[in-house]
């Protein structure tokens, strides 16, 4: 699955390819391609979001996610969103054929699931 987003560098959204992928193994999320320490850390805002949200994290799997361009550092915030929602249709809890897939997906999570624009 890949979804398109942006990513911050200096004040300035640029875009970027999330790419999602689901391997067996112990449930967690690993985030490849120059994520920031902020990054790597939303891992569990993640979970609680989906879980939250009435959707099941995979007890059997763990997610790749690579973010595209790979060499340049990302911080973002605002792929938390896309993450999740490429989670969701790699596990076929959502269809990939829902609307909201042909935009750009960009928004930050909150434990409980709510999306709210990212802060700088």
């Amino acid at each position: 699955m890949r979804l398109k987003s942006y990513y911050e560098q200096y004040n300035k959204l640029l875009p970027i390819d999330v790419e999602i992928e689901l391997l067996p193994g112990l449930p967690d999320i690993h985030i490849l391609g120059g994520a920031d320490q902020f990054l790597k850390e939303s891992v569990l805002r993640i979970k609680s979001a989906i879980k939250s949200q009435g959707f099941q994290f995979l007890a059997n799997q763990q997610v790749l996610v690579n973010l595209r361009p790979t060499h340049i550092k990302k911080s973002s915030r605002g792929l938390e969103l896309a993450i999740a929602l490429g989670y969701l249709v790699e596990s076929k809890q959502i269809s990939s054929n829902h609307p909201l897939l042909q935009y750009p997906i960009y928004g930050e999570l909150s434990l409980r699931g709510a999306v709210t624009p990212p802060e700088s």
